[in-house]
């Protein structure tokens, strides 16, 4: 039985040293870049409260396409102000998140263990990964894949059991469409189903 459980959690620790290896030497000295600083400006550095930031990003507009993302940053600024370890902190997190859905979505189409793990921590350390570890104005399209993945992976956890009821496929659509709602840019991952 513990033998189990170890063989279980092994992945799982696998996947967190690989991300503190790759992002663990940054995460103190990493501050704001870029869109962060308007992102910032916009929600009024989290001061004045989770209505008022929320009020601050809708009334200067550009969120029209990602209309949760008015609330999804007012949040982020009401809870961690303008100090930088908090969103490190955070986006770490949905990066994790993001790793470790790629990780079931694969052992749903592959019984190979090691190559479901091999996928994941491929995906953890690739360059292209530490765009969405530093810049918290991005963060919002790491969410938008996490709950992707939740909806691929429900989808197909759904498809292979042969179950036909509809809470399962309603909750798959749901997911994906919060993901829509956060990011536009997964409009084709239906298209990966196919």
């Amino acid at each position: 039985m513990a033998s189990s459980r170890a063989s279980a959690s092994r992945p799982w620790l696998i996947l967190a040293a690989l991300e503190a290896v790759c992002f663990g030497p940054y995460f103190r000295s990493i501050g704001f870049y870029l869109d962060d600083w308007l992102h910032l400006e916009l929600a009024g550095d989290g001061k004045t409260g989770l209505l008022a930031s929320m009020r601050a990003f809708a009334a200067r507009g550009g969120f029209s396409a990602r209309p949760l993302d008015v609330p999804y940053f007012a949040l982020f600024m009401s809870a961690g102000g303008a100090h930088p370890t908090f969103y490190r902190a955070v986006l770490v997190v949905l990066h994790l998140a993001v790793v470790a859905l790629f990780y079931l979505l694969c052992r749903e189409f592959s019984d190979d263990r090691e190559l479901s793990l091999l996928s994941a921590a491929l995906g953890l350390a690739l360059p292209l990964g530490d765009a969405s570890e530093l810049w918290w104005s991005v963060s919002q399209q790491m969410l938008a894949t996490a709950l992707i993945l939740a909806s691929l992976w429900r989808h197909a956890k759904r498809s292979r059991a042969g179950h036909r009821g509809p809470a399962e496929l309603v909750l798959s659509q749901l997911l994906y469409l919060l993901a829509l709602l956060l990011y536009e840019g997964g409009i084709a991952f239906p298209l990966f189903l196919g």
